[in-house]
C-alpha cells in the first residue's frame, strides 16, 4: 500500500516526540552514519544550540547512494523503538544537496500559518 504524502515535520518536532506512531512524515537532516549491514541511517540537526538525531530504517529504499554529510530528504512513517526514541521507516529518500534547506523550512512554517 502507497504511504500517504506526508505532512512536513522538523527533526526538532520528531525528536521530541511530538508526533503518534505510523504517522506519514516529510523531514530533512545530514546524513551522519549510515549501516547498510542492519539498514539504519541517522539524520541529524542543529538547532538552537543542541543537535538532535533520528534514526531512518533503510531496508525499503536501499540501495541508495549514501555519502556522509549530504542533505536528505525523507518519506517514511514514524515508530518508536523500546526506549521510547523516534524512528522513522523510509520509504523515498532523496539527496537534497543543491536545496536550500533555510528557504524550505521557511515555506514550510508559512504554509503552516496559512493553514492555521
Amino acid at each position: 500500500m502507497p504511504l500517504e504524502a506526508g505532512e512536513f515535520h522538523f527533526l526538532l518536532e520528531i525528536c521530541s516526540g511530538e508526533l503518534e506512531e505510523g504517522n506519514a512524515v516529510r523531514t530533512f537532516g545530514r546524513l551522519t552514519t549510515y549501516d547498510v549491514r542492519v539498514s539504519e541511517a541517522i539524520l541529524s540537526v542543529h538547532c538552537n544550540w543542541m543537535d538532535y538525531q533520528l534514526w531512518i530504517h533503510t531496508a525499503l529504499v536501499e540501495p541508495f547512494g549514501a555519502h556522509i554529510r549530504s542533505e536528505l530528504l525523507v518519506l517514511g512513517e514514524t515508530e518508536t523503538t523500546a526506549g521510547n526514541n523516534p524512528v522513522t521507516q523510509a520509504q523515498l529518500l532523496m539527496n537534497a544537496d543543491g536545496v536550500n534547506l533555510p528557504l524550505l523550512k521557511r515555506a514550510v512554517e508559512q504554509q503552516r500559518k496559512y493553514f492555521q
